[in-house]
């Protein structure tokens, strides 16, 4: 039985990154890395004092961490799944006196207007039923000139054209099937497994084109919208983890644009007064 109040839909996608960042628990390691006040063009000590809102914390709160490291004063840390927050708290960001925890939708976040400097949002908002309305929600509670952070999935390229008929496939099959396979086979390499599972049985898997984000945020009230490239430089050992992701593929280079199209794209803007 789905949680009094929680969508189908929502229930399945908690249900399912409760079990998935489970299996492929550490990888996460890379956000902690990569957010930083020069990812997304601020001076350094940007986020000392700010109050935070990491929007699906995942499995281990790398972005939670990583804000709480770099001197955030309060940090919010928002999941669907309660397994996600039990792991979170357990082995990510639970000894981070600024981080609170709380289990929550993007379609109606349990905060005030206005409550942060700071929202985060990496790849959530391609899996709700209604992206905007989650962005709205995003912006409600960033006050104006606070600074906004999105990552979506990127539209074009072979691999989410494969994607795309590799979930019609999945629809037949019954996730715990899927699970077990998936886990067998990629015994050596969780992050595949975890990750082949993600996007074949995610209920939601929105793309956008680079330039129709842009717009599309900047019409919700994003000023100064623009794109920055994280890498996370990830060692890939499995051929398919590698073929998966963008980041394994050179930037810029005619391979990684013609498996990936837009690859995963990460926005960044300031609220409008």
């Amino acid at each position: 039985m789905r949680p009094t109040g929680l969508p189908r839909d929502e229930h399945r996608t908690a249900r399912l990154y409760g079990d998935v960042h489970g299996i492929r628990a550490g990888e996460e390691e890379d956000l902690r890395r990569i957010l930083s006040p020069s990812l997304i063009g601020e001076e350094p000590g940007f986020f000392r004092g700010l109050r935070c809102l990491d929007a699906g914390c995942g499995g281990m709160a790398p972005a939670a961490w990583a804000l709480a490291r770099q001197g955030a004063a309060r940090i919010a840390a928002v999941d669907l799944s309660e397994e996600n927050l039990r792991r979170a708290r357990r082995d990510g960001a639970a000894d981070l006196a600024a981080v609170r925890f709380a289990r929550g939708s993007l379609g109606a976040l349990p905060f005030r207007d206005g409550s942060f400097d700071f929202v985060n949002a990496g790849g959530v908002l391609h899996h709700l039923r209604s992206p905007e309305r989650g962005l709205a929600e995003l912006l409600r509670v960033l006050r104006p000139g606070g600074t906004l952070t999105v990552g979506l999935y990127g539209r074009g390229g072979l691999v989410p054209l494969l994607l795309g008929l590799a979930r019609l496939v999945a629809s037949l099959v019954s996730y715990p099937l899927a699970r077990a396979l998936a886990v067998r086979l990629f015994r050596t390499n969780p992050l595949a497994a975890g990750d082949v599972l993600d996007l074949l049985y995610v209920p939601y898997a929105w793309r956008y084109g680079e330039r129709q984000a842009l717009r599309w945020i900047e019409r919700a009230g994003v000023a100064s919208a623009r794109r920055v490239a994280p890498d996370p430089g990830r060692a890939y050992h499995a051929p398919l983890a590698r073929l998966l992701h963008a980041s394994a593929f050179p930037r810029d280079s005619p391979l990684r644009r013609f498996l990936h199209g837009d690859g995963w794209l990460y926005l960044v803007g300031k609220k409008g007064d």
